[in-house]
């Protein structure tokens, strides 16, 4: 069963750094929905607006638990690109393994990178190398 509080925290942790570190007269970052990993396990990511667009990704187990933040904030890259890369390579490495994917699309790609350090630094998740830092 999935364990919303970690997305329903995720969407807060955003809403905190637009109103901490961000000019309060620029547009809140646009939080979609949760999609699944793949297109057989029902509403996928891919396809979606938001692929097309820079910002921060966020990829949860079948459980809920946050596995990994990512970022795609330069001008060639996008969410969808850096989405499929990860997921190509971490399907079949990471235990629990991906199931579900959350979007936070940002006005500017370069706004991606410190909203990403932000999110590991405030979720601790599970892949990633700087969020590995709490005490357990």
């Amino acid at each position: 069963m999935f364990d919303s509080t970690i997305v329903d925290t995720a969407k807060q942790k955003v809403l905190t750094y637009c109103d901490k570190y961000r000019n309060p007269n620029l547009d809140i970052f646009n939080i979609s929905e949760m999609y699944t990993t793949s297109k057989e396990t029902g509403r996928s990511w891919e396809g979606t607006d938001f692929s097309y667009r820079h910002g921060c990704y966020l990829i949860y187990s079948a459980s809920g638990d946050l596995l990994y933040v990512g970022k795609a904030s330069l001008t060639t890259s996008t969410i969808g690109k850096r989405l499929w890369t990860h997921l190509r390579k971490l399907r079949s490495s990471w235990v629990p393994i991906p199931a579900f994917v959350q979007i936070v699309e940002v006005c500017q790609p370069f706004e991606a990178a410190s909203l990403e350090e932000f999110l590991i630094q405030e979720l601790h998740p599970k892949f990633n190398a700087l969020g590995n830092t709490r005490s357990e």
